[in-house]
């Protein structure tokens, strides 16, 4: 666990090299621990399932696309497992699948694999839909699909359907924007506001819009 948050500690800090290193030796132990049914237990799960997804984020600002996507699914199959083992856990471990589904979308398109980055993209968006309809003001899942129309607007843009990007990046910025009034602490939905704006007046060359 001292490991697990140190790992924290530097991703937060921006030492993403000693972040890794850390993460990864985490994991070792954790899986080392989970090996023995007798220290199984929820904490070490969820533990493993966000180092996973940590890892796989620094493995994406590292370039290592396929990499990230392995601790993507793995970091999916140990937040299914803490679903199983608590279903108080059941809302949470759907987001953050759901995130780690959007993370490989961002790996795929990395690679310029625009066609699975966009089917992938807008399935995880109905998913999170799905998902929103019992409680539409859950600002995760606001941002989750924030993120996903934003992902979409990428690859559409790629493929240089600007029509569709246009409207993506349109609908990320007005779900960023409501996520920002739901919990304005989460830096991401700022950055993705105001990336999915930038994006928007740029596709539409409406230099007000822009401004």
């Amino acid at each position: 666990n001292a490991l697990f948050y140190l790992g924290q500690i530097y991703r937060e800090m921006g030492e993403f090299g000693k972040a890794l290193a850390v993460y990864g030796e985490a994991e070792r132990r954790y899986t080392a621990l989970l090996e023995d049914s007798s220290t199984s237990n929820i904490e070490f799960v969820r533990n493993i399932a966000i180092a996973k997804q940590s890892l796989g984020e620094l493995s994406i600002k590292a370039g290592e696309y396929s990499i990230a996507r392995h601790y993507f699914t793995e970091s999916s199959r140990f937040w299914g497992e803490v679903r199983a083992m608590d279903g108080s856990w059941a809302k949470t471990a759907a987001i953050r699948i759901h995130e780690n589904s959007l993370a490989i979308v961002e790996s795929e398109f990395a690679m310029e694999r625009f066609e699975p980055a966009l089917d992938a993209a807008l399935s995880v968006g109905v998913q999170i839909a799905k998902l929103m309809e019992d409680d539409p003001e859950d600002h995760e899942a606001v941002g989750a699909l924030a993120r996903s129309f934003a992902l979409a607007g990428g690859v559409f843009e790629a493929m240089g359907r600007m029509g569709d990007a246009e409207k993506s990046f349109q609908q990320s910025s007005d779900l960023y924007a409501k996520a920002v009034e739901l919990n304005s602490t989460v830096d991401a939905y700022h950055l993705g506001l105001g990336n999915s704006l930038a994006r928007t007046g740029l596709i539409s060359n409406d230099q007000t819009k822009l401004k």
